[in-house]
């Protein structure tokens, strides 16, 4: 009996324990209790969750904890004007920033939706690499543009695809529409006119480091 108690003893001693060290990665990290552990902390903050038994980080953007190396989708969400739609082929509007040197963002998909004032516009836009009029760079979705959503009256919604079958050779960044460290725009056909409603643009996305 002894025995076993012992045994129990030493088997508890060697798990983990909130608040006490454990390695992440490598790295030392805090140790808590899925109930104890921090509510909103600061984003990318690690820790070991002994009620779980694994390594997780906090992703300020969608407000939960995920074990750690998950890839967390990213999402923006950028409702257009109808100023911003009638000049966007000369000004693309950013709907996600540049992400800055050797990293680049992966569109997962995207939805348009338009907001129908009292009239239809007479053609659309789409979303592009890198800051390029329309049908100039590398569509971002897998039709390129909006595919006349804002012609519709009712107005319609479309979901879409990311395009993944593009190709683009030489040094990466080299030039405009290659992904390193190019934003996603929206730009629309130098046809479009008329229309008075807007535009709500939502972009699911990944950002990823180049080599």
């Amino acid at each position: 009996m002894l025995r076993i108690i012992a045994f129990l003893a030493l088997l508890a001693a060697s798990l983990p324990r909130a608040g006490w060290a454990q390695s992440c990665n490598g790295v030392s990290v805090p140790s808590w209790t899925t109930s104890a552990r921090p509510t909103t902390p600061p984003d990318s903050t690690v820790g070991f969750n002994s009620t779980v038994g694994y390594c997780e980080q906090y992703s300020a953007g969608l407000g939960i904890w995920l074990p750690l190396g998950t890839v967390a989708a990213q999402i923006a969400i950028v409702t257009l004007t109808k100023a911003q739609i009638l000049a966007a082929n000369a000004t693309p509007v950013t709907i996600v920033p540049a992400p800055g040197t050797g990293r680049a963002i992966i569109v997962l998909f995207a939805i348009y939706e338009a907001l129908f004032g009292t009239t239809p516009y007479t053609d659309g836009g789409g979303l592009y690499y890198g800051s390029v009029n329309f049908g100039g760079g590398i569509a971002v979705v897998a039709d390129g543009g909006d595919g006349g959503v804002l012609a519709q009256n009712p107005p319609n919604i479309f979901v879409l695809g990311s395009n993944a079958s593009f190709t683009a050779s030489g040094p990466v960044g080299g030039a405009t529409g290659y992904l390193s460290n190019q934003a996603v725009v929206y730009t629309s056909n130098g046809g479009l006119t008329g229309g008075d409603g807007g535009l709500r643009i939502t972009v699911v996305y990944n950002t990823v480091p180049l080599n």
